[in-house]
């Protein structure tokens, strides 16, 4: 899973900020790893090689930082780049990405109910948008714990996702 957040645009919708494996075996899924942009970390040199067009059209830093694999529109091509760049972070590799922003978890929030994420809050369709793209960050001015918020929620999403689908 790779959550977005549009507070920071991009061209797939927002920032790639959190990150979450889940594993599928034998019919029972398994929610795993939980990372970020900070803790995948940037590489000096893209995991996956760029095409000529795209150093050209974006940059490198499509190549090497996280946050940045979406400055493509090209959704297959952002999750074969973070999925090569995980990959090499972790010596694992990923069957598909999946991702979602903000305002996609509000409509499905809307047909399936709040859940319940950090410090006991829930986190509802009427209140996910606003809380995740501006009152987070004036409720809580550190960009550290803010990205700490933001993985507790994103967690909390990925195991709510979970229990839906099981």
């Amino acid at each position: 899973f790779l959550f977005q957040n549009n507070a920071e645009i991009r061209s797939t919708g927002g920032i790639p900020g959190a990150f979450a494996t889940l594993t599928a075996n034998d019919g029972r899924l398994r929610l795993g790893r939980q990372d970020d942009a900070h803790t995948i970390g940037h590489f000096t040199k893209p995991p996956t090689p760029l095409t000529a067009e795209e150093k050209k059209l974006f940059g490198t830093a499509l190549g090497i930082f996280p946050q940045d694999v979406n400055f493509t529109p090209d959704f297959p091509r952002s999750a074969q780049l973070i999925s090569g760049m995980y990959k090499a972070r972790t010596g694992r590799t990923v069957d598909g990405v999946v991702s979602i922003d903000p305002v996609a978890l509000s409509s499905v929030l809307d047909g399936t109910g709040p859940v319940k994420t950090v410090g006991g809050r829930k986190l509802t369709s009427g209140d996910a948008v606003r809380l995740l793209l501006s009152q987070v960050y004036a409720d809580i001015p550190n960009p550290d714990r803010q990205n700490v918020f933001f993985n507790a929620v994103a967690r909390s999403a990925a195991k709510w996702t979970l229990d839906i689908l099981t």
